[in-house]
């Protein structure tokens, strides 16, 4: 868990190209203006309490840069800003759980 949660600080240096101490998760600003996807597979048979608490910590996290974008928004109308869709997320999100549901029968 650790290993995974906390990496060590040389896993930030941008000056090192050969990733010998792993590859962060960019932020989620930057995931969504260069639309990406970011899922969490976690078994929540594994650990519910973890499972959940990850999930509740990663949309909160995916939250903030969705609002922490409007910001630029306004600042900067001429700029082309990717459009973010939650009626898409959330269905995604229900189209895998209902792929999820049919492949556990």
């Amino acid at each position: 868990m650790k290993r995974t949660f906390c990496p060590p600080a040389e896993c930030y240096d941008h000056r090192e190209r050969d990733y010998k101490f792993g590859k962060p998760l960019p932020s989620f600003s930057w995931l969504i203006e260069n639309g990406k996807l970011c899922a969490l597979n976690f078994p929540v048979a594994m650990n519910a309490g973890l499972a959940k608490a990850l999930g509740v910590m990663m949309k909160l996290d995916f939250e903030r840069a969705v609002l922490n974008r409007i910001p630029q928004i306004e600042a900067y109308p001429e700029r082309h800003f990717r459009k973010y869709s939650s009626s898409a997320m959330s269905s995604s999100i229900s189209h895998g759980r209902r792929e999820r549901t049919a492949w556990g029968r």
